[in-house]
């Protein structure tokens, strides 16, 4: 570390790492006189020339305002930019170390007296921290298995920074962050993590989220390697063919800051103006899911100032019926509710099938002993929550949690060779940050409260396939996986139907079949959901509609 005041994710790593018994930490802290004022200012032109200076202090200027303004309306992001110092009786020891900078003061080594005295004390391993630079030299591996460390963006495309900006700029749905250990090549250590994160509408918004949905991830990664002494294989590696990202141009940050704030006010436009909103809603198609043409489905009717979607159909004797999210804008929360299915083409919505104190959305519905199930999201009771049909479809009682204290969304069960799997996305620990990663968990029951966590958690780690959509069955009984799709700066903007081809305690292998794109009406802006029992196939969509 340079300083022991340090931003809050890294204090937040620390002082979890800090409270594990297994762990003991230690402090290399870099002995580092920083030039201020304008002797920095001449520092800073002498490395990268004037009209460089004069990019990165325009860029610099353009994140430091937007980062005033989200904060002064969203406490997430005003704690994000909080910094923290650290109990220095955290630590077993400190060394205060000697770095030697290159000309540019773009990497870092070590004389080799501090090189020994680190050796001394014989670390299993080292945490970059807020320490400057690209490590070269012994440094490196004078730790049994190096030095681990974040990079906020994926590698195969992003080396370089600022991290999550380049992602805004470029309009990708994804932003992606490894964990590695390090080597000489800036951002191209041996990979042992990597995952992504849907990226946001503006880069302040879309670095918090990043940083809120991949910092947990390192500590519970030291926090296994301490309990077996072993760190995750390396993944595959791949060229990369882009250049090295820097802080952009004058022109970049001015075209990043024009079309932010063109952004920003055709929202408040359509939304203060015209009263136009992002608006699900659900529709089915009498045929089985692989011989279903969505073009041809019927629409259910949005109840005025609410939202139908996440649909699920389930059938008892001559009765079908789709349970869905109703969700209503006066109160920002969601209940289950019931549409049925006449044998004349008609329908009838019945209101409030389920309705909780707290948000409730997709509706899972399975089997079990003759039983019919629901597993909603409930993720505002910090459980996942398990009904059972009293009466169908409109009367369903609590029946347990089959996983407390946990923020999970999107819940889905299914039995496989006597196993029963349940597949969720969940917060890491102490995060309430659902990013697009799949767990997976298995049990002797659907019933049961002991859910036994897959080896390789998350099983996938994908903005594009990460989050679940429904489960549908094949004509020979196989599963398959529907998986939203983010876009940049949108939930829901497409899916896809995975096979699953592999499923133990070790393995979890998944093909894709095929994908569902928004084209099947007019004007529509996303999907994200599909389910069907063979006969009757439901999906939802998104428009931009007034809320009448």
């Amino acid at each position: 570390m340079d300083s022991l005041m340090c931003e809050r994710y890294l204090f937040d790593t620390l002082t979890r790492l800090s409270s594990d018994r297994g762990i003991e930490l230690h402090l290399l802290q870099n002995n580092i006189q920083k030039r201020v004022g304008l002797a920095r200012v001449a520092e800073k032109i002498r490395q990268v020339g004037l009209l460089r200076f004069v990019s990165i202090a325009f860029f610099n200027s353009i994140e430091y305002l937007e980062q005033k303004a989200f904060s002064a309306v969203s406490p997430s992001i005003r704690r994000h930019f909080e910094r923290s110092g650290l109990d220095a009786s955290m630590f077993a020891s400190t060394l205060v170390l000697n770095p030697v900078f290159s000309r540019t003061r773009v990497s870092v080594d070590y004389p080799d007296e501090d090189i020994e005295r680190i050796r001394a004390l014989d670390l299993d391993l080292i945490l970059r921290g807020n320490g400057t630079g690209v490590y070269k030299g012994k440094i490196l591996s004078v730790s049994k298995d190096g030095i681990i460390s974040f990079h906020h963006g994926d590698n195969r495309w992003n080396r370089g920074g600022p991290p999550g900006f380049w992602e805004v700029y470029l309009m990708k749905a994804a932003t992606g962050f490894v964990i590695q250990i390090l080597n000489e090549q800036l951002d191209a250590g041996d990979i042992i993590f990597r995952g992504e994160a849907p990226t946001k509408r503006s880069y302040t918004e879309n670095m918090v989220n990043l940083f809120e949905i991949a910092n947990p991830f390192m500590a519970m990664m030291i926090i296994a390697y301490a309990a077996t002494g072993v760190l995750p294989a390396s993944l595959p590696k791949c060229p990369c063919s882009n250049a090295l990202l820097r802080t952009p141009k004058f022109s970049v940050t001015l075209r990043y800051l024009m079309r932010t704030a063109a952004l920003f006010l055709t929202l408040v436009f359509k939304r203060k103006v015209l009263g136009r909103h992002m608006r699900w809603s659900v529709a089915f198609v009498e045929s089985d899911w692989r011989d279903a043409n969505l073009s041809k489905g019927r629409v259910i009717r949005n109840p005025p100032g609410r939202f139908l979607a996440d649909p699920f159909v389930a059938s008892r004797g001559a009765e079908t019926v789709i349970f869905v999210e109703d969700y209503h804008f006066s109160t920002g929360k969601g209940m289950i509710s019931a549409v049925r299915l006449r044998p004349d083409g008609s329908y009838e919505i019945l209101p409030g099938v389920l309705k909780e104190d707290f948000h409730l959305s997709f509706p899972y519905l399975f089997e079990y002993k003759g039983e019919l199930y629901m597993i909603p999201e409930s993720q505002n009771a910090r459980s996942i929550r398990l009904y059972r049909c009293a009466r169908f479809p409109d009367s369903w009682e609590y029946e347990m949690d089959l996983m407390k204290d946990v923020w999970a969304v999107d819940s889905m069960v299914f039995e496989r060779s006597g196993t029963w799997w349940l597949l969720t996305s969940i917060a890491p620990e102490n995060s309430e940050d659902i990013g697009p990663a799949l767990h997976a968990f298995s049990a002797k029951s659907p019933l049961s409260a002991e859910w036994r966590a897959h080896a390789g958690n998350p099983v996938r780690f994908s903005a594009t396939s990460g989050r679940n959509a429904g489960l549908l069955r094949g004509r020979e009984g196989e599963t398959f996986r529907v998986r939203q799709r983010y876009g940049y700066n949108q939930y829901g903007a497409g899916a896809s139907v995975a096979k699953l081809e592999g499923i133990n305690e070790a393995i979890y292998e998944e093909i894709t079949y095929c994908e569902i794109e928004p084209h099947f009406l007019k004007g529509l802006a996303g999907t994200h959901h599909m389910h069907s029992d063979g006969k009757i196939t439901v999906f939802d969509f998104v428009k931009e509609e007034s809320l009448r």
